[in-house]
């Protein structure tokens, strides 16, 4: 093939700008989505497009993914190559998200003080500028990767309604901090308990629960499962980078553990997909039971 048709697929705006892509929600959607958004929507084209991958298990993701979605003509390196002068910016779908979401929020500061570092500081397009321009990719893609799992007969009639539970996290998951990496903190993190008796509740209310533990599961299982939910409990975290594959109309609950956090980048991409979405702001302790009240209002929205 031609040098002249090969594609060096760049994350983000410029070289560099690659910060928290070792973690698997930045990783997904803001590189490896929207890259199979440009290789399929330029796939009748003789060229092929190059990603650099350097963690062997968001490779082994990138393969799984391309496989499903019947992608061709890509190339998977460890470091981008020496010289290389056709380069296409990725748009950091997971960085817009977080801005549009503060919009929403009207966090006004955040947006500004974003907005003085993008325009004056770096010379980039602003993040939230980059929602506004792809939004509209962004639901056709997401049409084409439903209609594409409807084809290989991944999508069943029967709907389920997921507890999403969580593992301890992995020195890749927090890939980007290696040096300081913690694993007695990492298995700190929030996390469901009593789960069986959170089930036998929402049972009580007439809502069976499908318990569904992404962190130990394939990318294949986890778009299976989350393709086949009609709503999904989960934590805030970085299992819901898998709500792009749920269906518009579906619904997700969050226990946002942080309050005082950035605002959630889910919360814009369920909007921009017409997914419900309904959060609830507390404190949490590190190991968490699923309140009654909660149960409560969850189960209501879920038999209405």
């Amino acid at each position: 093939m031609d040098v002249l048709n090969r594609y060096f697929l760049q994350i983000g705006n410029k070289e560099g700008d690659n910060k928290g892509v070792g973690h698997f929600y930045h990783f997904l959607i803001g590189y490896l989505l929207p890259s199979v958004e440009i290789i399929l929507k330029n796939q009748n084209r003789k060229a092929k497009y190059i990603l650099e991958i350097p963690i062997p298990e968001m490779q082994t993701i990138a393969y799984d993914v391309f496989d499903l979605l019947d992608c061709s003509g890509y190339q998977i390196v460890d470091k981008k190559p020496e010289k290389f002068t056709q380069v296409i910016n990725v748009p950091r779908w997971d960085q817009a998200f977080s801005y549009h979401a503060a919009w929403m929020e009207r966090r006004f500061w955040l947006i500004t003080k974003n907005l003085f570092k993008e325009i004056i500081l770096y010379r980039s397009m602003p993040k939230l500028l980059v929602y506004f321009s792809c939004k509209r990719r962004i639901r056709e893609f997401h049409h084409l990767v439903r209609t594409r799992l409807i084809n290989k007969g991944l999508i069943e009639d029967e709907a389920s309604i997921l507890l999403i539970t969580r593992t301890p996290a992995t020195k890749s998951m927090e890939h980007e901090h290696l040096d300081n990496w913690n694993p007695q903190k990492a298995k700190s993190r929030v996390a469901f308990v009593n789960t069986d008796t959170t089930i036998r509740k929402f049972l009580n209310h007439g809502v069976r629960l499908t318990p569904f533990e992404p962190g130990s599961r394939s990318i294949t299982d986890q778009i299976k499962q989350f393709a086949n939910s009609d709503a999904i409990i989960a934590m805030r975290g970085a299992e819901l980078a898998n709500v792009f594959w749920m269906r518009n109309g579906a619904r997700v609950f969050v226990m946002d553990s942080r309050p005082k956090s950035l605002p959630s980048h889910t919360k814009s991409l369920a909007n921009l997909l017409n997914i419900e979405y309904v959060e609830f702001k507390k404190q949490i302790p590190g190991l968490f039971e699923l309140p009654d009240s909660i149960i409560t209002v969850v189960t209501s929205k879920l038999n209405n």
